[in-house]
């Protein structure tokens, strides 16, 4: 079957599932309760990005799991950077990442803060774990990126492309191969690193072909020209790496378009 798609309105909702298989849930507006009735469940925070707008998440009865970082808990709810979890049962399991602040048990919640964050655990979930941090791995040069592929395992990875501004096949590279590379792991791109030549040039207007990719991205604009007039233009710098579902290597695309008031666009 595939995937359920709940959504809640203005006030306080309920959404009830049966299990989670990557459904659109979203509760509006409100302090929205997401239940899942199925027993032997694990919910990933820091990868359902379908989720949103929930301030309380109930689990099943026995044996579920819930995994959450900072982020997660932070980026779910629009009105609230508190996470409310319950269960019924005392199988069930939290996993968290490092950092958190036990603050003890408040009327039958067990309160974990960090940041503006915040954790409210029914005092029934007795297994709290916490998680390792990513491994840090830093693609700096010919042989850094060469070996990228060989740091990836079942835990979590954090991988840093900085060449230092320096354009990557300038070094010799056509593709940086992240064999491996998972939804559970972080890629941060240094801003221009990486950018393409020549015949290399991002088509900005396939993009909807790519499966995944990551871009980060910053304006600039500014106004220019001879006394008599005056030209408004807008300068996007644009890093991505985008690889296609299934693909074995991933591939550091740049791009910098400029937008003329006369129509012109020029792009590099």
């Amino acid at each position: 079957m595939g995937a359920d798609t709940l959504l809640g309105g203005t006030g306080n909702d309920t959404l009830k599932i049966s299990d989670f298989n990557g459904d659109v849930i979203d509760g509006g507006a409100g302090i929205d309760n997401f239940q899942i009735a199925a027993n032997n469940q694990t919910l990933d925070l820091r990868l359902a990005t379908t989720i949103k707008n929930i301030e309380v998440i109930r689990l099943g009865d026995s044996h579920s799991t819930l995994k959450v970082d900072t982020q997660s808990v932070i980026g779910l709810s629009d009105d609230s950077d508190t996470l409310k979890v319950d269960a019924s049962g005392n199988s069930n399991s939290l996993k968290m990442d490092t950092g958190w602040t036990d603050n003890g048990i408040i009327s039958g919640y067990h309160i974990f803060t960090k940041g503006s964050a915040a954790l409210q655990v029914n005092s029934a979930i007795t297994d709290i774990e916490t998680m390792p941090d990513p491994t840090a791995y830093t693609i700096s040069d010919v042989a850094t990126a060469n070996s990228a592929s060989g740091i990836f395992n079942n835990g979590i990875q954090a991988v840093t492309i900085d060449f230092g501004g320096k354009t990557y096949n300038a070094w010799g590279l056509d593709t940086i191969d992240l064999t491996g590379f998972g939804l559970e792991d972080k890629l941060i791109i240094n801003h221009d690193d990486g950018s393409l030549m020549g015949n290399a040039r991002y088509n900005l207007f396939t993009r909807s072909a790519r499966n995944h990719y990551i871009s980060s991205r910053s304006n600039h604009y500014w106004v220019s020209g001879p006394p008599s007039s005056t030209y408004d233009a807008h300068s996007a710098q644009i890093d991505r790496v985008s690889w296609q579902k299934g693909a074995k290597t991933a591939k550091l695309i740049s791009s910098r378009t400029y937008w003329m008031d006369n129509n012109r666009v020029y792009a590099q």
